[in-house]
């Protein structure tokens, strides 16, 4: 029988999604796209240290950063870009090589997603590298709050090749987030003023 304090864990994860998403939705547009850019440097620098060649990147929705320009660099660059499809199905991410940004199509809550029958399916997870992993908030352990539909706890436990790093806005960071033990670990917190690297994430 779950204690009171593992009980109450989906109301805690429910009510701090709720508050910085909230924050995050109210942020100026124009301070949005400006903070984005300073987030989209930080992971092509971190994607360089670490050499990354396999790339899981994700198309942004909503409030946010805007992850355009980094998959275009990504492209750019030589390198091999990723992007994950949802599979209602199964309820979990087919992960897609994507060669042109063109061959993608709104999909589920009308993210963009790759085209299945431009972009072939990837099967050997362990090919990515590094991964950018999207979230409502993290902390300096590197705790993960998804959106609440566990596609990337999932998912993160079949790339165990991959570097993870978090992108968010600095409000984003918060001082803790509710784990439980099936949540994923980040490795790296990237916001618009810093690079959090994460001692012993997992």
């Amino acid at each position: 029988m779950p204690t009171e304090s593992s009980a109450a864990l989906p109301d805690r994860k429910r009510d701090l999604r709720s508050g910085v998403l909230g924050r995050r939705d109210a942020l100026p547009v124009d301070w949005r796209e400006q903070a984005g850019d300073a987030i989209s440097a930080r992971i092509a620098e971190s994607m360089s240290a670490r050499n990354a060649r396999c790339v899981l990147s994700y198309s942004s929705f909503r409030s946010e950063w805007s992850s355009l320009q980094f998959n275009r660099h990504i492209l750019e660059s030589g390198r091999e870009l990723y992007l994950p499809r949802v599979d209602r199905a199964i309820r979990r991410l087919a992960i897609h090589r994507v060669t042109d940004l063109a061959h993608l199509r709104p999909g589920t809550w009308q993210i963009p997603e790759p085209d299945p029958e431009l972009c072939p399916t990837l099967t050997e997870l362990d090919r990515i590298d590094f991964v950018v992993v999207p979230g409502a908030a993290f902390d300096r352990s590197g705790g993960r709050l998804g959106y609440g539909g566990g596609f990337y706890d999932r998912l993160l436990v079949d790339l165990p090749n991959a570097f993870r790093a978090a992108a968010a806005f600095s409000l984003q960071l918060v001082a803790e987030v509710p784990v439980e033990p099936h949540d994923q670990r980040v490795d790296q917190i990237l916001t618009e003023g810093e690079a959090w690297s994460v001692q012993s994430a997992r």
